[in-house]
């Protein structure tokens, strides 16, 4: 029968872990660096997807002696170039974009809350509270629109931040494109 070691298999391990860990954790960073900032920026379930699969690569890599360092070099090339590619065809592919970062939605304006819209994302009337008191406000009716963003936070905005609107009619523009 094999011997298994469940705590220590030697020196060698342990500084291969080490090892790998440090030269994967620079290769991480310079493509992350390379890649810009908007790869760290609001993360939409697509960045979620990239992000736990470089993960899970690193996490291989560290774990498994037979995965060359190289392997997984070519690996997080290829999801950040993808992650990349995918983002600059965004704009000339709208479904793709779309598939990338969903349009938020209006979940209460004017006094009134968007049922629809909150049942489709789960958002309770008690999310909606405490978005009113995050931002400041004693109460719901002191906010003119409570949006759910893309990446998941809400946005709540006042009357008197409205402005001339533009960025809510944008919305709006944007939900009527994508019917």
């Amino acid at each position: 029968m094999p011997e298994v070691e469940f705590l220590y298999r030697g020196w060698e391990s342990i500084a291969r872990v080490v090892l790998v860990g440090v030269v994967g954790y620079f290769i991480i960073l310079v493509l992350l660096r390379i890649s810009g900032q908007r790869t760290l920026a609001q993360m939409t379930p697509f960045d979620v997807i990239v992000t736990v699969t470089i993960g899970s690569a690193f996490g291989r890599v560290l774990t498994a002696e037979n995965v060359p360092i190289i392997e997984v070099l070519v690996a997080f090339v290829v999801l950040v170039g993808l992650q990349w590619a995918a983002l600059g065809l965004r704009n000339k592919i709208p479904p793709l974009g779309r598939l990338m970062r969903p349009i938020p939605d209006v979940l209460y304006s004017h006094g009134q809350r968007h049922e629809r819209e909150m049942r489709k994302h789960s958002v309770t009337e008690a999310d909606l509270q405490t978005a009113a008191r995050t931002s400041g406000l004693g109460s719901l009716a002191d906010a003119e629109y409570v949006i759910l963003e893309p990446d998941g936070s809400i946005s709540l905005i006042t009357s008197s931040q409205v402005g001339d609107g533009s960025a809510i009619e944008h919305l709006e523009e944007e939900r009527r494109g994508k019917l």
